[in-house]
């Protein structure tokens, strides 16, 4: 679990990368939409492998991006599990 300090620097950078969350989102309905569109941006990837396999290009580069993308997307899952658990809290 990440410090508060920790918690603000990676909101800070992710604000950065023009990830901030929208002022009517609450933590958890941002890490719901955060995780739906890393799964979809993987799955535009897929796809996009197998046009271009289909095509006869190479896709190393391709399918490294797209691991780089479903370890962005276990990792927004996991933080909509954090801010799930958070929310059934007391």
């Amino acid at each position: 679990m990440l410090s508060r300090h920790q918690d603000r620097r990676l909101q800070s950078w992710r604000m950065q990368e023009g990830e901030a969350m929208q002022q009517y989102e609450t933590a958890l309905e941002r890490a719901r939409r955060l995780a739906s569109e890393s799964k979809g941006r993987a799955a535009v990837q897929a796809t996009w492998i197998e046009e271009l396999r289909h095509l006869g290009y190479d896709t190393a580069d391709e399918e490294r991006n797209l691991a780089l993308m479903k370890e962005q997307t276990w990792s927004a899952y996991a933080e909509l599990s954090r801010q799930q658990a958070l929310a059934e809290q007391p």
